[in-house]
């Protein structure tokens, strides 16, 4: 009898060996997916630290040193916006290779384009936008393109006023951690901070310490407006996406908006990401004081009726920031930038959060 118990025992632990090999093989051929559920408990102001959902997790850690984004933009050549357009391009540069910058020119005016040189000289790559509306570039055909032509895991597009710190990375070093990108869609975005480049020193905009140091400094502006969008390689449905042209404005909280629809995972990163607003003669608010009355409404036109107020910032469901304890408040965190989480907002925006105030509901 005691022979029988052996054997049976042998057989069982035999079947358990096969069963986690097998597992482990499909898993590495990428027939079963590892999964891992989040549930590290909520925080005493009501949000979690991790959502407690379902994620995926890279199999593999992303190699260290590899180009995380490539970032494109696209402008239009004023001399009043030349000091401007100096700065986002030694920005960006000094951020390579985590992230690569990509300047699209629009075809009308490739041969007479003072920047593509310029771009050149500084380690940019040039690429002509084919796909015009009134001579202005359109977002989701450079998207396309910008994700036909590059390997990175993130693509994103910001304005070509718009400053980084090197916490854009760090934020996506993180996310890249937590989420496997290859099987979800990930939209980061956030709220950026205004200078006006005749008022604050930027210097060249190479000076990442002096640029860190102004996002810390300097108000949030308000959440209606977003002026850089980054999406991870599985992308969203391009084609059900309208020819929305940059630089105008309606299309960015509609992209806030229906990329909850599509499921994509959508954070706001305005608390680790600093992202500075140069504005000049124009102000703060170039998309409604353009000189060109006839193309402000070609976006509002494409989706009319939306419900815009939706598409705010603090209404994405996750967003990041840095850890602090409970005695700890948002702008102590930010600026001794501890580790970064990921957190799930409640229904509505919390009270408790300094950057977004008692606003309305979403």
């Amino acid at each position: 009898m005691w022979f029988d118990l052996e054997i049976r025992q042998r057989l069982i632990l035999t079947f358990v060996w096969l069963v986690i090999l097998l597992h482990g093989l499909l898993t590495g051929l990428g027939i079963i997916p590892i999964i891992i559920e989040y549930h590290l408990g909520k925080r005493t102001d009501g949000h979690e630290y991790v959502p407690e959902t379902t994620l995926r997790i890279r199999r593999k850690p992303y190699p260290e040193g590899s180009p995380l984004l490539t970032m494109f933009t696209t402008l239009k050549d004023r001399k009043c916006r030349d000091q401007i357009h100096n700065s986002t391009m030694t920005n960006w540069a000094t951020l390579m290779p985590a992230m690569l910058p990509v300047l699209y020119v629009p075809r009308v005016e490739w041969n007479a384009s003072r920047w593509k040189n310029r771009a050149r000289d500084l380690g940019w790559r040039v690429r002509k936008a084919e796909k015009l509306k009134r001579k202005i570039p359109i977002l989701n055909d450079m998207f396309r393109q910008t994700l036909r032509q590059s390997k990175t895991p993130f693509v994103g597009f910001a304005n070509a006023d718009i400053l980084f710190d090197e916490t854009i990375i760090q934020t996506l070093q993180y996310l890249i951690r937590v989420i496997d990108v290859d099987n979800w869609t990930i939209l980061i975005t956030g709220k950026r901070r205004n200078i006006n480049i005749t008022q604050s020193d930027v210097g060249s905009g190479g000076n990442l310490t002096r640029i860190s140091f102004l996002a810390r400094e300097t108000d949030f502006f308000h959440g209606k407006a977003q002026d850089y969008f980054i999406i991870s390689r599985r992308g969203l449905p391009w084609e059900e996406i309208p020819d929305f042209v940059i630089g105008r404005n309606g299309y960015d909280n509609w992209l806030l908006v229906m990329a909850q629809k599509w499921n994509a995972i959508a954070i706001d990163g305005s608390l680790t990401i600093g992202a500075l607003h140069q504005s000049g003669v124009d102000g703060f608010q170039s998309g409604f004081t353009t000189n060109d009355n006839d193309t402000i409404g070609l976006n509002w036109d494409l989706v009319m009726g939306f419900n815009y107020h939706r598409g705010r910032t603090e209404c994405l469901p996750y967003y990041t920031r840095y850890r602090c304890t409970d005695h700890q408040d948002i702008t102590e965190s930010w600026k001794k930038r501890n580790d970064i989480v990921l957190l799930q907002r409640p229904l509505y925006p919390h009270p408790d959060e300094r950057y977004q105030g008692l606003g309305p509901k979403c």
